[in-house]
């Protein structure tokens, strides 16, 4: 998704959506950023891309039920080993330094060498072995590594695609739930409703317009979907994410997600729960939209 645009009869965003907190952004670090438009990184899990009409374009998804996971602060190997100079003679160590692709960070081989030996005479000269080649640095010598996420507040945000028939808290064809974890923690919990949307907790929305199945339905993205969370270990990975619970097929319910950011809120506390939305605005007979058979 690009610069947003509402869609006809769509109510505008408060401008408070704007702010990150009460400090604004220049006390923030953006760790990290997606939109899409050049696809996903290994970062994430599955990296299926899907399409909307315009201003909105490339977004994560469809996805059906189950977890799509981001994680950032991976472990890297430069591959770095010892390579000490040959023994004796004139051997040398050739074979150190080898690349590894797990994180143990092993050292380089042994060195080798073949070296010329003693020449008893003018005429007979013969190649003895030469000097063996040093050993290879200890294990541990490689494997640079990130280290990381920093200790501290943050806050994710994220553009909520709901497609097709999500129906909330209803007795008959729920419960469609959507969570969001932080390590392991919930940081957001919500039965989902894209027929009466004014029903959700969300104070704003847009009617995407064209539906990931069925035309004739109206998709629901849902902007600037704010958390806190707090990571309480630095150097630890940071792992978030994105469960669908919904109980029907993704031919029916799908969803997705765009316009990723993680924010390091330097110097704050935060606490592991949702943000709390702004101020809710009128909806009512905004969408019009009539239940159809699920």
């Amino acid at each position: 998704m690009k610069a947003r645009e509402m869609m006809p009869g769509t109510p505008a965003r408060l401008g408070a959506m704007l702010v990150l907190l009460s400090g604004g952004v220049a006390a923030a670090d953006v760790i990290y950023q997606n939109d899409f438009t050049s696809g996903a990184g290994v970062e994430w899990s599955d990296r299926t891309l899907g399409t909307v009409n315009a201003p909105f374009g490339t977004f994560l998804g469809n996805f059906g039920q189950g977890t799509v996971r981001l994680t950032l602060g991976q472990l890297v190997d430069d591959g770095s080993g010892g390579d000490e100079p040959g023994g004796d003679g004139v051997g040398s160590g050739v074979n150190g330094g080898v690349a590894h692709s797990d994180t143990s960070a092993r050292g380089g081989g042994n060195g080798g060498g073949l070296g010329m030996g003693n020449f008893p005479t003018a005429t007979r000269p013969f190649f003895g072995s030469g000097g063996g080649g040093g050993n290879g640095g200890d294990d541990g010598g490689g494997g640079g590594t990130d280290p990381g996420v920093g200790a501290g507040s943050y806050t994710l945000i994220f553009d909520l695609y709901l497609f097709d028939s999500w129906d909330g808290r209803d007795p008959t064809y729920g419960v469609d739930r959507f969570k969001v974890k932080a390590n392991g923690t919930t940081i957001f919990n919500e039965a989902l409703e894209t027929f009466e949307p004014w029903e959700n907790w969300w104070s704003a929305w847009v009617q995407a317009g064209t539906a990931a199945y069925d035309p004739a339905y109206k998709d629901i993205i849902v902007p600037e979907i704010r958390l806190n969370f707090t990571v309480t270990n630095p150097g630890e990975l940071l792992t978030i994410d994105f469960i669908s619970e919904q109980n029907q097929s993704i031919l029916d319910e799908s969803w997705g997600v765009d316009n990723v950011r993680v924010i390091h809120n330097t110097g704050r506390s935060g606490a592991a729960v949702p943000a709390a939305p702004t101020a809710a605005l009128l909806l009512g007979g905004l969408l019009g939209a009539s239940r159809r058979r699920r």
